[in-house]
């Protein structure tokens, strides 16, 4: 049998009565975020006191430069080039000769049919003079008028074709870059040649759906020229029909100033526009404002402690941010240490300026 030992048995009894009352405290783990916000150091920031401000509201849009008369030059009968006069990239005067194609057939069947006339004319001039007389019936006569009438019909009709065999400039301009040259034969409609009025241009540009109907004609807009260190205006003169379904947008045209002819109709504008009259909004620096799913969100200073508030925006650009609702007047804004922002963290403003 087994003896009992007093000393190993007490040990034993002080061991369970350590493990028990250590058993006793539960394990709360690791710290939750709130708790650490509520009981770490506090954050410093740079804060900004927000105030409304009068403004008008401008818009940014990407334009085009086009020329309000442009034109590519093509023939409207098919033949062969026997004269070709385009000074490459200079200026012509309305009606000047671009191009002539072949012709020698049709002139000839002209100069037939001027024969033609020159007889029948003889023929109705002497039928009149009897007729004036009662010498000949009344139908004898017309037949004869009718018989010129026919061949200077025809006369018209071939000196239509004649002209269809020259390319003339519509309105004065600049021609561009010749596609082909004499001797070459063309069908109807081949491009020849380009011709711009680079003196009349326009901006075309694209408004939001919602905005379209605050562009009005007249309305002045600014828009900048890669290359061109001036701010140059254009106003309204038309827009389009109708939206554009797929871009949800408008299409607007505004006649353009070129002083010097700098500016290349293809080219690239930034339009500036105001859709609508002057409006007391709240601004924000673009850098505060937070990306969520449905917009964006910022923080405000409140008691201490940083505060997330949901907000919608308004026109923006890479300096600042128009806020349409979410902050008020007087809200302090955080706009620093966005990355280890939390709700509830606690904050230390060093300055508050005044953000207007």
């Amino acid at each position: 049998m087994q003896r009992f030992n007093p000393q190993v048995s007490s040990t034993a009894i002080l061991a369970c009565a350590f493990l028990i009352a250590t058993g006793c405290k539960k394990d709360t783990g690791t710290p939750s975020l709130t708790g650490l916000a509520s009981k770490g150091p506090a954050l410093k920031v740079n804060a900004y006191r927000l105030q409304p401000r009068s403004h008008i509201a401008s818009i940014f849009s990407a334009g085009t430069v086009v020329a309000i008369d442009q034109v590519m030059l093509s023939p409207e009968t098919g033949g062969k080039l026997v004269k070709l006069d385009i000074p490459e990239g200079r200026w012509v005067q309305k009606g000047q000769l671009i191009a002539k194609l072949n012709d020698a057939e049709l002139q000839a069947q002209l100069q037939k049919l001027r024969i033609q006339e020159a007889l029948a004319s003889e023929k109705e001039d002497r039928k009149r003079r009897l007729r004036e007389t009662n010498s000949i019936g009344k139908d004898e006569y017309e037949d004869a008028k009718y018989q010129l009438e026919v061949i200077r019909a025809d006369m018209g009709i071939l000196k239509s074709q004649i002209e269809q065999t020259e390319v003339r400039a519509p309105f004065p301009g600049v021609v561009g870059l010749r596609e082909y040259s004499a001797g070459a034969y063309v069908q109807a409609g081949t491009p020849l040649v380009s011709l711009v009025d680079p003196k009349a241009l326009a901006i075309e540009f694209y408004v939001p759906e919602q905005q379209g109907g605050l562009v009005r004609q007249g309305q002045r807009v600014r828009y900048l020229m890669d290359g061109v260190a001036d701010t140059l205006d254009a106003v309204v003169y038309a827009s389009e029909a109708m939206i554009d379904n797929q871009s949800r947008s408008l299409k607007v045209r505004a006649r353009a100033t070129n002083p010097g002819t700098r500016v290349k109709p293809g080219a690239y504008a930034r339009v500036f526009y105001a859709p609508g009259d002057a409006r007391s909004s709240i601004f924000i620096p673009t850098e505060a404002l937070i990306p969520v799913l449905k917009g964006y969100k910022v923080y405000v200073y409140k008691g201490g402690k940083a505060e997330e508030v949901v907000v919608e925006t308004g026109i923006r650009n890479e300096r600042e941010s128009e806020i349409r609702s979410g902050l008020h007047a007087g809200d302090t804004l955080i706009a620093s240490g966005m990355m280890r922002l939390r709700p509830g963290i606690s904050v230390n403003t060093d300055s508050v300026r005044v953000y207007e």
